[in-house]
């Protein structure tokens, strides 16, 4: 099987699920992207809507040893590093300045099928700032070449 090693466009289909305290919210939406191989690993960027009319480009880095990175750039930077049962910390950049927060991942599921450029991954996570748990999140990405 030849890895395709060029940029492949992509529809995605993204569900991300947030709990904080007694609130829950389910933002879905559907957007075009790209999907690389390089190196073993897989990249997928898109570009995500916000509320305000912007867009924030997101890019998912799935790495051969399972880990997961996601960057989002946008009105705020934001790099997290996903690895199953354990704790990552990170700086997150606002627009009132850095902070520091931590991802607790309770799983990761990439399945991606490289010679048809479709699959998904799903990330079940915590987020902290210090002690304190200010939520928790799925994301759900299913995506398939356009």
């Amino acid at each position: 099987m030849t890895i395709p090693t060029e940029k492949t466009i992509i529809n995605l289909h993204v569900v991300t699920s947030i709990t904080q305290g007694d609130e829950h919210e389910v933002f879905t939406f559907d957007e075009a992207g790209t999907l690389l191989h390089k190196n073993g690993a897989s990249f997928i960027k898109y570009q995500e809507p916000q509320d305000d009319g912007s867009k924030a480009t997101v890019l998912f880095k799935i790495n051969p040893d399972g880990t997961v990175q996601l960057t989002r750039h946008g009105q705020s930077d934001l790099r997290l590093v996903f690895k199953e049962n354990a704790r990552q910390s990170t700086r997150y950049l606002t627009p009132m300045g850095p902070m520091v927060i931590e991802t607790l991942t309770n799983s990761i599921d990439a399945s991606i099928n490289v010679e048809h450029s479709q699959g998904n991954l799903n990330i079940i996570y915590s987020l902290y700032q210090g002690d304190y748990m200010v939520g928790e999140y799925i994301v759900h990405v299913d995506f398939i070449k356009a």
